[in-house]
């Protein structure tokens, strides 16, 4: 059964953009667009080739850029309402660190603007 906190956590993720997935047991919050959660800005010629690339707002080559996008294409990261826990699947701990530190961030921010209002 899952705490308050874990609820109103849901909650402020489903806010930021979470997708709440359930099925049986499971119930999970997953995050799609992860290059964005990441840092990276990316904008693209027609073609879909990249044109200019920003990672926390620092310029990046456009082949770092592709990099990254490669790495984080069959990534999924989700967060576990039964425990509280985020997870990620097919991606490297440095990505997997900085976007839970994103989510977690534009949640509480979330969590602060409904106690002001």
């Amino acid at each position: 059964m899952a705490t308050q906190a874990t609820i109103e956590m849901v909650e402020r993720l489903e806010a930021i953009g979470g997708n709440r997935w359930q099925k049986g047991a499971m119930d999970r919050v997953y995050f799609n667009d992860l290059a964005r959660w990441y840092g990276l800005e990316v904008t693209r010629y027609n073609t879909g080739n990249v044109s200019s690339a920003r990672l926390h707002g620092e310029r990046i080559s456009n082949s770092h850029a592709r990099e990254i996008l490669g790495d984080l294409a069959w990534a999924k990261v989700w967060f576990d309402a039964n425990d509280g826990r985020f997870y990620g699947r097919n991606l490297d701990e440095r990505y997997f660190g900085r976007i839970v530190e994103a989510i977690k961030a534009a949640a509480a921010a979330v969590e602060l603007e409904s106690v002001e209002a």
